[in-house]
């Protein structure tokens, strides 16, 4: 199933950087954010059993599909953070050079584990 802008703003509410469900599923109440961290330290969401990136799910919804050789760039570097106007499109280039600048950059043994 391919997500589309339309799926992400009938399934979810955004909220200050949340997706909040909007009906019943799976046993989450509306207004409640089922989350979870995968193993780089981002949020994830479930829509129709594939799981989601919640960053790119924001940006895809209310700025557009992520244009060719671009990625989800945090402003702050904190992953966790998905407000809107923490996210934008840019290159892979653009955000490693963030990612120093942030202090999040992961090298060595501290990438490993």
């Amino acid at each position: 199933m391919e997500i589309t802008q339309k799926l992400v703003r009938d399934l979810f509410i955004y909220e200050d950087g949340l997706l909040l469900h909007r009906k019943i599923r799976g046993g989450m109440r509306p207004g409640k954010m089922h989350v979870g961290s995968e193993s780089g330290g981002y949020l994830k969401t479930t829509v129709h059993k594939k799981q989601f990136l919640v960053h790119r799910l924001v940006l895809e919804s209310f700025v557009g599909l992520c244009p060719n050789n671009m990625e989800c760039c945090h402003n702050d570097g904190d992953k966790l953070n998905c407000k809107l106007e923490n996210l934008r499109w840019d290159t892979r280039s653009n955000n490693s050079l963030d990612k120093r600048k942030h202090g999040t950059w992961q090298i060595g043994e501290k990438a490993d584990g």
